[in-house]
């Protein structure tokens, strides 16, 4: 070899000598503390190698170096109790209970993400730690709360419930098989915005609802058609409907607003009775044993102010009225009974 070719070679070995080392030199490894997504409190340190490192801080937030104690830890956020109001009240969220455990202060955020169809409801002051809200229609609203220390956020939800206290009003409390009779659904004040859906159910203890739903629901529209439940229109304040007599025997009358959570009820005892005469003749038994009542309430509170009272004339007169009475009473429903 001449040594203008050995000169040659030598120049090309000095040129990718260098190179060909860094090739292959190990890449460094980097200390990083990995947070997982979603799950900040398993935070913990991994050794990776540099590019994967560039990714787990880019696309994880995870950060440089051992996790520690210095390491910022998430907030806590704390939306409060669910909440039960009745319609008008104003409710107040509270976020207060919200924490940082490097004591940094928060910022807050509410956010109503879940309300009644054809809710325009809104907060006070959405920024605030605590806030106002007013609810505008009956129902079931979810509102949700974030914290923010500035690196990393928590969030919290609470459930807020708006219903109105019902009664029911019905002309007798017994009614005859094959017979309906009406009866009245009212609400504390006029339906707001959207009404008031009212679920109206007659049940005998007898009877499983889930075997045979039909013979559950025994409240009738004007229309003649079987219901669960009746929309009080927005500004009246009561609706009615019937009840049907379908089997013999006392049946529980129930009128229910509002969800699982948050409601308002009202029950009623109502008797199925076989004809219109027994049924007559239930109410006249139920009114002879309240004023037999009364009458021995009277007669005690006269014995009580005079012990001599049971050898008075008026002693007397009361129990021969009664037992008149009760006599009359018999004779009208056998005339009743051959008519």
């Amino acid at each position: 070899m001449s040594r203008k070719s050995v000169a040659f070679v030598a120049a090309m070995c000095l040129v990718f000598a260098v190179p060909m080392a860094a090739l292959a030199a190990p890449k460094p490894k980097v200390t990083i503390c990995h947070i997982p997504p979603g799950n900040p409190g398993n935070a913990h340190t991994i050794t990776v190698g540099g590019k994967a490192a560039d990714s787990h801080i880019a696309n994880h937030g995870d950060t440089l170096g051992p996790c520690g104690e210095e390491r910022n830890q998430p907030p806590k956020a704390d939306a409060g109790d669910d909440v039960c109001v009745l319609f008008g009240d104003q409710v107040v969220l509270d976020g207060s209970e919200s924490s940082d455990p490097e004591g940094e202060p928060l910022a807050y955020q509410w956010v109503v993400i879940k309300s009644p169809n054809g809710s325009s409801a809104t907060l006070g002051d959405p920024t605030a730690e605590s806030t106002a809200f007013n609810p505008d229609r009956l129902g079931h609203y979810v509102i949700e709360l974030e914290v923010d220390d500035g690196e990393l956020f928590d969030t919290d939800k609470v459930r807020v419930g708006v219903t109105m206290e019902v009664t029911l009003d019905f002309r007798v409390y017994v009614v005859a098989v094959g017979e309906s009779e009406p009866a009245t659904v009212t609400l504390a004040g006029p339906a707001p915005a959207g009404g008031a859906e009212v679920h109206i159910t007659l049940l005998a203890a007898a009877v499983d609802k889930d075997e045979d739903p039909a013979a559950a629901y025994v409240a009738l529209t004007e229309n003649g058609e079987p219901v669960d439940s009746i929309v009080i229109a927005e500004g009246d304040d009561s609706a009615d409907f019937f009840i049907i007599g379908e089997a013999p025997g006392p049946v529980t009358l129930t009128a229910r607003i509002g969800s699982d959570f948050c409601n308002r009820e009202v029950a009623a005892e109502v008797i199925i009775a076989n004809s219109l005469i027994e049924a007559i003749k239930v109410h006249i038994d139920e009114d002879l044993e309240r004023l037999a009542a009364d009458i021995e309430r009277l007669l005690n509170f006269g014995l009580s102010q005079d012990p001599e009272f049971k050898s008075s004339g008026l002693w007397t007169a009361l129990g021969d009225a009664l037992i008149s009475l009760g006599i009359l009473i018999d004779e009208i429903i056998d005339v009743l009974a051959n008519r």
